[in-house]
């Protein structure tokens, strides 16, 4: 419905990092992130979207991070593949965990954190061409 109301050029998605602490199942992880993909190109079928990789956690490199950011990452290029006028890009957020000054706990990021991200994203942003 907020697609519908406001019609975006962009989403901005970075989604899981809840998820990923409460669960490491990449079927249920994938299950999600699919349909909310699929809500949003229904709202929407060729919006633009910039995926953001879910920061690994302070100061660890876990695996399942890894491997649902690579999900997301082929889930949407497989999207964006079947439909040419959709554009993507991808924000990796994964090295943030290099500087645990950035994290407000174990998960969630401060504002030096947030900082860093604003820049990656940023990046990703302009990589995509109008």
């Amino acid at each position: 419905q907020w697609i519908a109301e406001h019609n975006p050029s962009v989403l901005l998605l970075m989604i899981g990092t809840n998820d990923l602490s409460e669960t490491a199942n990449l079927t249920t992880l994938t299950t999600r992130y699919t349909a909310l993909l699929d809500q949003i190109y229904t709202a929407k079928p060729d919006m633009h979207i910039v995926l953001g990789r879910v920061p690994q956690y302070q100061t660890l490199s876990w695996a399942a991070v890894t491997n649902y950011n690579n999900m997301c990452v082929q889930e949407l290029t497989t999207r964006v593949a079947a439909n040419p006028a959709r554009k993507m890009a991808v924000a990796n957020m994964e090295p943030i965990n290099q500087d645990p000054t950035k994290y407000a706990d174990y998960v969630h990021l401060n504002a030096r954190g947030y900082a860093d991200a604003a820049d990656r994203w940023y990046a990703a942003i302009t990589s995509v061409p109008a």
